[in-house]
């Protein structure tokens, strides 16, 4: 294992996007800094995350992160509490107005909604699952072989779908958001990361330490 001076191990060469959350929203893949609104800094999983009252997210602004034209392969995990009773928009990636899109977000009845979207449809590319609330969990969004998606929840496959859709382009990201709804996370976020490669392909256990 490779570590930095200070004992953090260091980002591999496979991280596009990695937050932290502790106590800045810099992302240590490119060492940019990025913008959040009506968020704060509690103790998280590891050491701090990002807290969301309702009203507040966090925007990783134009990014190529998620973009299978450019990487046919890759993951989308963190570890992520949400509060119970409330409906959650939890993140989502594309243009305003839906034309393309990447989302995760918290459906009336409390099912997980995790879809893309192109040209204003979404066709085959969408799922749900469930999550725990109140209580960490490790969540992970797996683009494989460039046509298969596998969601995992603790490092358990819990749904997924077979699509060749391509929604990804360069464009904003909003963590804690779910595009222009006005639909938002209650909960926290730790350690967001965005890979180029299949992380995981089947069950595994999840992350103990930081990335």
């Amino acid at each position: 294992m490779i570590r930095s001076m200070m004992g953090r191990k260091k980002v591999d060469r496979n991280t596009l996007l990695l937050l932290h959350f502790d106590g800045s929203l810099k992302d240590e893949a490119s060492g940019k800094p990025y913008v959040g609104s009506n968020m704060s800094y509690v103790v998280g999983k590891f050491k701090n995350c990002v807290s969301f009252s309702g009203n507040g997210y966090v925007k990783v602004s134009g990014t190529n992160a998620i973009n299978e034209s450019l990487y046919p392969n890759y993951t989308v995990d963190f570890w992520i509490k949400l509060k119970s009773g409330v409906r959650n928009g939890i993140m989502s990636k594309g243009n305003g107005g839906g034309n393309y899109s990447f989302d995760i977000m918290e459906e009336s009845d409390g099912r997980i909604f995790f879809g893309l979207q192109y040209g204003g449809t979404r066709g085959d590319a969408i799922c749900y699952f469930t999550m725990p609330r109140d209580q960490w969990v490790h969540l992970a969004i797996v683009r494989s072989q460039s046509r298969y998606w596998k969601v995992y929840v603790n490092g358990v496959y819990a749904s997924g779908f077979t699509s060749t859709m391509v929604s990804g382009y360069y464009s904003s990201l909003m963590i804690g958001k779910y595009r222009d709804y006005g639909l938002y996370l209650n909960g926290m976020i730790d350690e967001f990361r965005i890979s180029n490669i299949a992380r995981w392909t089947s069950n595994f256990t999840p992350p103990a330490r930081p990335y």
